[in-house]
């Protein structure tokens, strides 16, 4: 029984760990999207430190765009705040801030589109 009585704390304790809260870093691959329209953009990151960095794809909407763009993507990570940009190569910069919660991103661009990732 003393095994027993152990064993169930500590179990719980795993499992009421709090989820919830902003993640340690942003590594790995995001799926998202455009709120707006409808454009979805993957992310694969890199971080060392605050910094952050990685290639994003964006799928065509079947509106606007005709083909897959490759961005690159830079910026910082202070939790639970993401400030990213994303710079199609031979083309502008836009500018993203988001917060964490969970695997999940959400913010803008400055310009009234919302955007949602969520890591896979």
């Amino acid at each position: 029984m003393k095994k027993l009585s152990f064993v169930i704390p500590a179990v719980l304790a795993v499992a009421c760990a709090d989820v919830t809260g902003p993640l340690s870093s942003l590594a790995g691959t995001w799926n998202g999207y455009y709120i707006s329209a409808i454009n979805t953009l993957n992310l694969t990151l890199e971080q060392r430190g605050d910094s952050v960095s990685g290639i994003g794809i964006l799928a065509p909407d079947n509106w606007s765009l005709q083909r897959f763009e490759t961005l690159s993507v830079v910026g910082t990570y202070s939790r639970p705040t993401a400030t990213l940009d994303f710079a199609p190569f031979g083309g502008g910069v836009f500018h993203f801030t988001g917060t964490v919660v969970g695997h999940r991103l959400a913010g803008d661009d400055g310009q009234a589109d919302s955007m949602v990732f969520q890591r896979r």
